[in-house]
């Protein structure tokens, strides 16, 4: 869901609604996501399933969350790879320096 709070009345519009009537998010798409975040070991466990669009990746979004390198499209999101079976994932940001 997403929140119009600009609009009188404040709105709030799944992401069809969002799309169509306001034209945002036009390469947006639902997907399933299964997550749980340890916050002691800093790190995403996780799973995913769904089709994705991929976009023009644009300037500032060149690398994903670790630091992996984007090609000329990228799917949406911090992560270029999501994956099907449950991933555990290292977020410690002190791992993450580029």
């Amino acid at each position: 869901m997403n929140w119009a709070s600009w609009l009188t009345p404040a709105l709030i519009l799944d992401l069809e609604a969002w799309q169509k009537y306001l034209g945002f998010d036009k390469n947006s798409a639902y997907a399933e996501m299964s997550i749980d975040i340890d916050l002691d070991a800093l790190a995403l466990n996780g799973s995913f399933s769904g089709v994705t669009t991929q976009a023009p990746t644009e300037t500032h979004f060149k690398r994903d969350l670790l630091g992996e390198a984007a090609g000329e499209f990228r799917k949406p999101g911090p992560l270029l790879r999501l994956p099907s079976e449950p991933t555990r994932i290292a977020v410690d940001p002190r791992g993450l320096v580029h």
